[in-house]
């Protein structure tokens, strides 16, 4: 930056190929905003000096600005063009912008990738409640080919599912090498790896189930359970990423430490029952237990109370200074109303996975949007602990 000019209006600031007039320079009250955002410790309005003003350049730099008082500007005092005051600089404008749109860019993109695991999960409970699991006996191939000829519906469903589970492995590329370039805390690089370790298990323990598989619709259940909960788990560090690149992870909310911890605990239970439900849905999914089907509907009820608690008690509590607590709770009470509705009609129209039931598409889509919400309201599960753990600051306790 260098300055051109004297004390006449017309006088200049050059910042690289771009000239200011002085007046757009020089601000009262000592701000200077030049596509910088600097701020000048002086008592009153600064006039453009003979001298140049900006003795380096930088994210830190010294200015040397003319130190006022309600007397006047006194003379500087010998040998000294004027007062040090330090301030920090940000970039200049043309390398700020392309920072800020590449770190919502990539948060954007987080979302993008949980959104597009939602409708993968969606995806996977229309195959299995479909009974199309089986359509195909051979892995990663389809009957030996990328793209089978002459598939029908229920070919059509299994092929779309590992077609989109693929995608799901190149998004988590894209996102571990992105965080890697773009952000510098190595807990959220190594949780992006690790994210991508366990999407490669789970595409893989879906290859096992139809490899071990029966044909007539019936994966090998233990890998079928497995490759489904783990889908979950993966969309639950997805959230835990997202949360980490977005505006909001540096909120910070100060309260007392007993209202923290008890907002810590209640959240943290929460989410341990609704894994716990997950998973006693995947075990009735694949087995038709019809004793673990009764344990998995009484558990709703206890999932459900306990998520109301720990959401209404964030809110109530939080909610004024942090409004992400408030956004998490109002979602988590609507998307429990419509999962509890569509258990109950689930329950009277799902049938176990068979090839048959893709003539029946209409249950097909109830049961496997039961399995998409429950999905959902897992995500928001996760989102109020990472909130409760990372947004609020427990206050010292007095002496």
């Amino acid at each position: 930056m260098e300055y051109h000019g004297s004390r006449d209006a017309r006088a200049v600031w050059r910042y690289g190929n771009r000239q200011h007039p002085a007046r757009e320079i020089f601000r009262p009250r000592g701000i200077v905003r030049v596509g910088l955002r600097s701020r000048i410790r002086a008592g009153a309005d600064l006039e453009p000096p003979d001298q140049p003003l900006l003795a380096a350049s930088g994210k830190d730099a010294t200015i040397l600005a003319p130190a006022f008082d309600e007397r006047g500007p006194p003379p500087p005092p010998s040998g000294s063009p004027g007062t040090p005051v330090t301030t920090s600089l940000a970039p200049d404008a043309a390398a700020a912008a392309p920072a800020r749109a590449a770190s919502t860019g990539l948060f954007r993109f987080a979302v993008f990738f949980a959104a597009f695991t939602l409708v993968h999960i969606k995806g996977g409970a229309m195959v299995v409640s479909s009974g199309s699991g089986m359509a195909f006996t051979d892995w990663p191939l389809a009957r030996g080919s990328l793209w089978p000829p002459d598939m029908d519906l229920e070919d059509l469903f299994e092929h779309l599912h590992r077609i989109s589970g693929a995608f799901v492995g190149l998004l988590g590329i894209g996102l571990g090498t992105w965080v890697q370039r773009a952000d510098d805390r190595s807990w959220l690089r190594k949780l992006c790896w690790w994210l991508l370790v366990l999407i490669c298990v789970q595409g893989l323990l879906g290859g096992i189930g139809v490899l071990l598989g029966q044909e007539g619709g019936r994966t090998w259940a233990p890998a079928a359970i497995a490759h489904g909960v783990l889908g979950q788990v993966t969309l639950s560090i997805q959230v835990v990423v997202a949360f980490a690149l977005s505006p909001s992870f540096r909120d910070r909310v100060r309260a007392s430490a007993d209202e923290v911890g008890t907002s810590r605990r209640l959240s943290t239970i929460a989410l341990s029952l609704v894994v716990t439900q997950l998973l006693l849905g995947a075990v009735f999914r694949h087995t038709n237990a019809q004793g673990v089907l009764w344990v998995h509907v009484f558990m709703a009820l206890v999932v459900s109370i306990s998520i109301l608690i720990a959401s209404a008690y964030a809110s109530s509590r939080f909610g004024k200074s942090s409004p992400g607590f408030r956004s998490v709770g109002t979602w988590v009470n609507v998307l429990l109303l419509l999962q509890l509705a569509l258990g109950f009609v689930t329950l009277g129209v799902r049938r176990f996975k068979d090839p048959s039931n893709i003539e029946y598409l209409g249950r097909s889509f109830i049961v496997s949007s039961h399995v998409l919400v429950g999905a959902t309201l897992f995500l928001f599960a996760t989102l109020l602990v990472a909130k409760a753990w990372r947004n609020l600051d427990p206050a010292p306790e007095k002496a």
